[in-house]
């Protein structure tokens, strides 16, 4: 009897790690997805560019 008890306080505690770990993950990602928003382009859209413009990278 005290081996399942044992086992059961191990499932508990796996369970609560578990779920403590994925509530932040689950809370925070509709954060995350309010930055995929396009605020404004440059050039404007449809302009056509007499140069190449420089890579920053």
């Amino acid at each position: 009897m005290t081996q399942l008890r044992g086992r059961l306080a191990s499932v508990a505690v796996a369970a609560a790690l578990l779920g403590g770990a994925t509530a932040p993950a689950v809370m925070l990602a509709p954060v995350a997805a309010a930055h995929s928003v396009l605020i404004s382009v440059d050039p404007e859209d449809g302009s056509q560019l007499d140069t190449a413009p420089s890579r920053s990278c």
